[in-house]
């Protein structure tokens, strides 16, 4: 039984709905609260080392999401890292669906 359904579009390719579907519903509710809070208390300052090519394609991010900083599209992409690793270790598969409609299953994060 699916726990929500997700369509996100990106570069002509759309999420299936499929059976064990992250929840999308809390996955939003966690992103707003987070936007609403930004507690500076408690925070661990972390940096990073990125290729050039790789700090292009965050920023390209960046701009695509309309985010404020490259931490927010991090602070993003684990939640959703987290969601998709918990949905694959209940046994759900992820599919995209393709402009024409063929189901392609998503290689398994780990």
């Amino acid at each position: 039984m699916p726990v929500g359904k997700a369509r996100v579009r990106r570069q002509g390719v759309e999420t299936a709905e499929a059976e064990g579907f992250v929840d999308t519903d809390k996955m939003a509710a966690v992103m707003s609260k987070k936007k609403e809070t930004q507690p500076t208390q408690g925070l661990a300052r972390v940096q990073f080392d990125f290729s050039k090519e790789s700090l292009a394609k965050l920023d390209e991010i960046v701009s695509g999401v309309n985010a404020r900083t490259r931490a927010e599209v991090i602070r993003r992409a684990l939640t959703l890292y987290t969601e998709v690793l918990e949905a694959q270790n209940r046994g759900a598969k992820i599919y995209f669906r393709e402009a024409d409609g063929t189901m392609v299953q998503v290689m398994p994060l780990f």
